[in-house]
């Protein structure tokens, strides 16, 4: 802007008071090459301000430009130091942390392999158990079968000895019945005898009879235990009291 500034304020001057140089005494291409040469000192002008620091010379800017470097490139050689050191010691924390995680691991593994026999231990314990308790499940299921098998012979046993028990007892009351109806029969028949002899026998001889009779019913059944009657095929009291009476000589036909 301000180079603009000037350029401008030249074009507008008409002459110098000394009269060296008179704007519009000369033709259009001498004030064009003239207008050229102020542009290029204006220019070689500008290359040289700081625009920071204002208007100052190149070589003031070198020196600082170069001043500065060096600044930069100590502060750099520190800081490459310093990133040296840091990597020396960062090495060696790196060192001992690999030391550290090594440690680790290895704790970690032995922990693992503990663990792993542990397990192994409590797996063999528990299939041992499992083992255990399959046999004693198998035990007592053949325990259960044998003794349900004695329990149905058993049960059968006591079924047939309650028919062979129930059918003892029917021929046992079917013998009764039939010992009691023999006995009705025998009775009447003992009764016709009694009635016959009382017309054949006189008073005295046919007391001494029934005194007989009875004694000879106090007696088992005419001097026989039951096992003989049953094999004598029970023999009728009438001929028990026919022998008995023939025996004492109380009656003779």
């Amino acid at each position: 802007m301000e180079c603009a500034a000037c350029l401008k304020f030249l074009t507008l001057i008409s002459d110098f008071r000394d009269g060296f140089i008179v704007f519009g005494c000369f033709s259009p291409s001498f004030n064009f090459l003239w207008l050229f040469l102020l542009f290029a000192f204006g220019l070689k002008l500008l290359r040289s301000i700081d625009p920071r620091n204002g208007f100052s010379y190149r070589k003031g800017f070198d020196l600082a430009f170069h001043s500065k470097k060096e600044v930069v490139n100590s502060r750099k050689i520190d800081y490459v130091e310093e990133d040296e050191r840091t990597e020396c010691f960062a090495e060696e924390d790196d060192e001992f942390d690999v030391l550290a995680l090594r440690r680790l691991v290895r704790n970690e593994r032995r922990r693992a392999v503990g663990a792993q026999l542990e397990l192994e231990k409590e797996r063999m314990a528990a299939a041992s158990a499992a083992d255990e308790a399959m046999s004693m499940i198998l035990r007592l299921q053949n325990e259960k079968s044998s003794s349900e098998m004695d329990a149905k012979q058993y049960r059968r046993v006591a079924e047939q000895k309650q028919e062979y028990d129930r059918e003892v007892i029917q021929s046992l009351q079917w013998i009764i019945m039939k010992h009691e109806y023999e006995r009705s029969l025998l009775e009447e028949k003992l009764e016709l005898c009694r009635q016959q002899l009382q017309r054949c026998l006189r008073r005295d001889e046919m007391e001494e009879l029934d005194a007989a009779l009875i004694s000879l019913g106090s007696t088992s059944d005419c001097g026989l235990d039951e096992e003989d009657e049953l094999k004598m095929g029970f023999a009728s009291p009438a001929a028990c009291v026919q022998t008995k009476v023939f025996q004492d000589g109380l009656w003779t036909e």
